[in-house]
């Protein structure tokens, strides 16, 4: 069980982090091109984290 959250949270990590990144696109911030920040996927571990230790 414990295997099966893990890897579901990793896959909700990068859905998350393309998503923020099309947030970033449509605000000017960053190019379509651009690949993701490490920053930025740091900040979805750290969401989806925290949305783990809530349910």
């Amino acid at each position: 069980m414990i295997t099966a959250i893990l890897d579901k949270e990793s896959a909700q990590i990068c859905r998350l982090a393309g998503m923020l990144h099309i947030v970033r696109v449509a605000g000017g911030m960053v190019l379509a091109d651009e690949p993701n920040s490490l920053d930025l996927v740091k900040l979805a571990g750290a969401m989806v984290d925290h949305l783990f230790i809530e349910i």
